[in-house]
């Protein structure tokens, strides 16, 4: 546990909504006619460390660049 306030636990009684810094449903994009991604989802909720692992190719970059903005999502 931690003494900064700003990774204090959401107060009683609010939705997870409100927790959730990103969220991510049903992610689909691509590189030209070349489809990476299918049906990705996620929740990055506040005081959370997250990762991406996967090997090459898996579409690791190609999720942040569709949740940037960089890639066009196609869907989600």
């Amino acid at each position: 546990m931690t003494d900064d306030p700003r990774h204090d636990a959401a107060p009683a009684g609010a939705d997870a909504q409100e927790r959730c810094l990103l969220e991510v449903a049903d992610l689909e994009a691509g590189y030209g006619l070349g489809r990476v991604l299918f049906d990705v989802s996620l929740a990055v909720r506040r005081g959370e460390n997250v990762a991406r692992l996967g090997r090459n190719g898996a579409g690791r970059t190609a999720t942040l660049e569709a949740v940037m903005g960089v890639v066009p999502p196609t869907s989600g």
